[in-house]
């Protein structure tokens, strides 16, 4: 039982709203938490107990300050960085903040796209996860977790980091899975005093108010909408870009859309532009005001640098909560079940919304790390490594620096051994998931999911009744280059394949099969198609490849004289894939190649035919 805050009169744990007074009331009040963290003085971050220099801002942390659990039991996750890919100029750019409306804008190149907010799922979960359970039992009163990956964050590692690769067909269309995050635990600092804020949440409004107890500077935050269908336990997120007490600069753009200067939004006076800054005063009326960090890419004119910001949780995170992954979210004992009354307010509707869906992705997250454990990991060969070098020595002497990558990024030099946990393993469960003809190898295959791969126009034959389709699905997306035969950097893609005859469909994938190609590079490829009894080819490039629809393996893989004479026009973003049809006469396939040429061949051996 407890007392109702209005009238005090008793109610149940689990009420929602009073029956003496009728007041509606939240959910009970966590139990008051004790304990201490050591941080860094001067960024707030973790101070791992076994490093003398804090590896974020390189401030020693030798007599590290101690700090105190909240009193209501919520924690802090700092975001050091998080950046996506742009798929225009392939760089990696900052997001300072948890930017929701579904676009995001390069602050490299400028180009806008759109933005799958499912990610931020994922990596929010991630972020709860390091932050509740990182460190030895006993940080900010928190008990121990059973085979916790982040238990030497704070010992001897300062943070983890989460990279999301690969691409999702739906239908929603083609959606790229290109962010990164890089979180800690610690407590926000006033950037003045170095001490640690004094932050109280509106749970009406959802604002966080965040004061310096010394100097008294006060900064207030908006929760971003669409925040708790993301993660249900967030309780505030600290970033300018959130900020709702200055008003954003207006924009003094050119006709062609760039950015030229900004001006205060009260008297409409010129601003200055320092660095990064995001916080600037009007010199003429003294308004406070904020620039967006969208608007910073068009302003500065250096590449622009990743902000710390702050996210608050209020609830344990799944990794605390051991959910088991083989749970259905509707079962009565699930721990991340609610009490859903009529009477619940929006506030609990909002909490048990995004609750759920924190569980289920952590189910899901879960299931695919157990099926992945058998999976070998990508090395890099003599052969791989000599062609790195080579490209470093060649683009070196162009002044070009970068860092070849091999599957995802590495470890900053400072934090080199820092945990990727589970980063790593997500990653690598996530390329499984994605490529199902891997999966299927490691022996841990489940059922193919025929929603994940794309019906391609066009590329669709008949043989009798029976009508067969290939399809696609697109599971990672990147640019490159080789060595010796590239002028600069090339999209390539690692590409699934599916056969679908009368709602039977399998896999197409075998080593000795040239046809359809994993791996493609450039933005176009063209696909032939033809049918003749059980036999399905695929014809691509130079290769054509006969599968058995009743046996569901390849029959026969033939070489082409020279490339077939089907076309497809590059794209501008993703891969352009344009299919075509080729009759089949008795046994008889004629392939049409180049320069008005053909090749026929038996459809039923792949061998030549007259």
């Amino acid at each position: 039982m407890r007392p109702c805050g209005n009238c005090g009169g008793p109610l149940p744990d689990e009420a929602r709203f009073c029956n003496h007074c009728g007041q509606t009331v939240g959910p009970p009040a966590a139990p008051r938490r004790t304990g201490s963290m050591r941080v860094c003085g001067t960024c707030g971050v973790i101070a791992p107990t076994g490093r003398a220099e804090c590896s974020v801002c390189g401030g020693t942390i030798a007599n590290a300050p101690t700090v105190q659990a909240r009193e209501d039991g919520n924690y802090w996750a700092c975001v050091l960085e998080c950046d996506f890919a742009c798929r225009a100029c392939g760089m990696r750019s900052p997001l300072d903040g948890l930017d929701l409306d579904g676009t995001v804008e390069c602050r490299r190149c400028g180009v806008q796209q759109t933005f799958d907010l499912e990610q931020w799922d994922e990596v929010l979960n991630f972020a709860e996860d390091v932050a509740d359970c990182a460190g030895p039992p006993g940080r900010l009163g928190k008990g121990p977790v059973d085979g916790n990956p982040y238990a030497e964050i704070g010992v001897t590692h300062t943070f983890a980091e989460k990279t999301l690769s690969g691409m999702i067909i739906d239908g929603e269309g083609m959606k790229p899975r290109n962010l990164r995050l890089r979180a800690t635990p610690g407590v926000p600092l006033c950037e003045r005093c170095h001490v640690p804020l004094d932050v109280q949440i509106d749970r009406e409004e959802w604002k966080a108010q965040a004061s310096c107890p010394r100097c008294h500077d006060r900064a207030v935050y908006d929760t971003p909408e669409g925040a708790f269908e993301r993660n249900g336990d967030i309780a505030a997120v600290l970033a300018d870009d959130h900020r709702c007490d200055r008003e954003p600069v207006h924009v003094h753009a050119s006709p062609g859309g760039a950015a030229v200067a900004i001006a205060c939004p009260r008297c409409d006076a010129a601003l200055p532009v320092a660095g990064e800054a995001t916080m600037v005063t009007c010199g003429y009326c003294g308004t406070p005001c904020r620039i967006p960090s969208r608007l910073l890419g068009k302003l500065a004119s250096s590449a622009p640098k990743p902000k710390r910001w702050w996210i608050l949780f209020d609830d344990d995170s799944y990794q605390r909560l051991g959910v088991d992954p083989d749970a259905d979210d509707d079962d009565d004992d699930s721990p991340s079940d609610h009490d859903e009354k009529d009477d619940a307010d929006a506030f609990d509707r909002a909490f048990e919304s995004g609750r759920m869906a924190r569980v289920r992705a952590a189910q899901a997250a879960e299931a695919q790390a157990r099926a992945a454990q058998s999976a070998p990991k990508p090395t890099n060969g003599p052969a791989g490594i000599a062609v790195a070098l080579a490209a470093v020595a060649v683009l070196g002497a162009a002044g070009v620096v970068f860092s070849i990558v091999h599957g995802r990024a590495n470890p900053p030099a400072a934090e080199a051994s820092e945990p990727k946990a589970p980063a790593e393993k997500a990653n690598a469960d996530k390329e499984l998931d994605d490529k199902p003809d891997e999966k299927a190898a490691a022996g841990k295959a489940k059922p193919l999911d025929r929603s994940k791969f794309k019906d391609l126009k066009g590329c669709t034959c008949k043989s009798g009744k029976d009508t067969r389709q290939l399809a696609v699905r697109i599971d990672v997306e990147g640019m490159g280059m080789t060595v010796g035969q590239d002028d600069g950097f090339v999209a390539n893609f690692d590409l699934s394949w599916l056969a679908d005859s009368g709602g039977k469909f399998f896999l197409l994938h075998d080593e000795e099969a040239s046809a359809p190609p994993r791996k493609v590079k450039g933005r176009a490829l063209p696909i032939g198609v033809a049918c003749g009894g059980d036999v399905f080819v695929v014809i691509a490039r130079d290769h054509a490849t006969g599968w058995s629809i009743k046996d569901q393996q390849r029959l026969w893989d033939t070489a082409l004289d020279a490339e077939h004479a089907l076309a497809a026009t590059p794209s501008k973003t993703g891969l352009s894939i344009q299919c075509a049809a080729i009759p089949v006469n008795g046994k008889v396939l004629r392939v049409p190649l180049a320069k008005g040429k053909s090749q026929p061949i038996d459809v039923t051996t792949g061998a030549p035919a007259k």
